[in-house]
């Protein structure tokens, strides 16, 4: 059976330490630039953490959301590239090929989650790739090395026995905020719920 590259993110177990965001960009930007340049000279992050804070002491509660590209289905950022440099792989990784990419940024409207951002370095729109590179040679992406609480949970979604695969069949998935994406390859995983 074909493998289908999918990551479950346990909503619990973030607390915002963002080391994935740091390890994304130390993997996918260090051809480019010196550790201590990577971070500061190129605002353009695959994976980012939204902070959510509600109440007051001593109620109060933080909530963190890692923003790391769903992988859908029907990728309408595809779908509204007139180059046609997105593409979706059979294994579902869904990838920006830089040599195609026009930099028109037509994707980042497109896309539900607001996940293809724009390099100004190179002028052409960027998103998460789960690494592909690290994938192809059998290992994890670097956000899944990275987090320290084990949120991050990558795998064969078509391996049933796959950790990844049994938790999001186990645990209620949030709702995405777009149906017309359909089955994405990142389900957000709420035990609170």
């Amino acid at each position: 059976m074909e493998k289908h590259w999918g990551m479950a993110i346990k909503l619990e177990r973030c607390f915002g330490c963002k080391a994935c965001v740091i390890a994304c960009k130390s993997e996918n930007y260090a051809q480019f630039a010196s550790p201590d340049e990577i971070v500061e000279q190129d605002p353009v992050f695959w994976v980012r953490v939204h902070s959510e804070f509600s109440g007051s002491y001593p109620e109060f509660r933080a909530r963190y959301y890692p923003l790391i590209c769903r992988h859908c289905e029907n990728p309408l950022c595809q779908e509204a590239c007139p180059s046609e440099a997105i593409s979706r792989r059979q294994d579902g990784i869904v990838i920006i090929n830089q040599e195609n990419c026009n930099g028109c940024d037509a994707c980042i409207p497109a896309c539900p989650y607001q996940i293809p951002q724009h390099n100004n370095k190179t002028d052409k729109a960027e998103m998460c790739n789960f690494c592909v590179h690290r994938v192809g040679d059998g290992k994890e992406p670097m956000c899944v090395i990275a987090c320290p609480s084990k949120a991050l949970v990558f795998g064969d979604l078509n391996d049933r026995e796959s950790e990844v695969s049994s938790l999001v069949a186990s645990k209620k998935a949030l709702k995405s905020p777009s149906d017309l994406t359909a089955l994405p390859s990142v389900y957000l995983l709420d035990s609170s719920q």
